[in-house]
């Protein structure tokens, strides 16, 4: 088994310097495009961000998105039953904070400091109706120019192994920025998908050989999806 699947790998390599450079650009634009990130500018009137704070992220059941909210594909049904992580917000905000520190552009603060300016701000608790509010005195408290939120709707390890998953991994969420100056959400990027095999989607070669031609955990998948998305953050870096 491990000899076919090396020498199918041997195949692909040898398409790929067949085909050339131009022609594997557009494959991957096209694999951009169609199956990693939708980048949503909620406005157009801003500038990149020069000192951003991450803020906790929260775990979303993907049927209780509003309809004002991002449209993540519905990915429950029997065969794959709803198996998010209950650690999954958690585990979603650890690498997107390991992918970001040392950046200059970000502003970490650790969870007791959090929580700690959160109950300064709202003792009581938040409404809707006070959240531009609160982000604006949320930034003039850390002295920072945006925040950094993030909703995470699925989570779904494989199961199976690497080479013989019975069900693959599959992930979803959003990382969205907010001007702290009118507390309003201006860039949101998503993330929204389940593993594929080469042969079910062709455009997707970049990511089967980032994934080395093996099915991946829901983590693995949800890193490859912060990577992508942090390098279209508009903050300074």
């Amino acid at each position: 088994m491990v000899a076919i699947f090396n020498t199918f790998l041997e195949f692909i390599k040898r398409i790929n310097r067949l085909l050339g450079p131009v022609v594997i650009a557009l494959l991957l634009m096209g694999c951009s495009l169609r199956d990693r990130i939708t980048v949503v500018s909620m406005q157009d009137d801003y500038a990149p961000f020069h000192r951003v704070a991450v803020l906790t992220f929260q775990h979303v059941p993907a049927d209780a998105v509003s309809s004002k909210g991002p449209k993540i594909a519905n990915e429950k049904t029997d065969a794959l039953p709803d198996r998010t992580d209950p650690d999954a917000a958690r585990i979603i905000q650890e690498i997107f904070v390991l992918n970001v520190q040392g950046q200059p552009g970000y502003y970490l603060v650790d969870e007791a400091e959090l929580g700690r300016i959160y109950r300064k701000i709202a003792p009581d608790g938040l409404s809707e109706e006070d959240r531009a509010g609160f982000f604006r005195t949320l930034g003039k408290e850390m002295g920072v120019d945006g925040l950094i939120t993030g909703n995470v709707y699925r989570f779904r390890d494989r199961k199976g192994r690497s080479y013989s998953a019975q069900s693959p991994a599959s992930v979803a969420f959003e990382i969205g920025l907010v001007r702290t100056s009118d507390g309003a959400v201006v860039w949101r990027g998503i993330f929204d998908k389940t593993q594929k095999s080469l042969l079910e989607n062709l455009l997707d070669i970049s990511s089967f050989y980032r994934q080395r031609g093996r099915w991946v955990t829901a983590r693995e998948l949800a890193e490859e999806g912060i990577e992508d998305i942090i390098q279209r953050i508009p903050v300074f870096r």
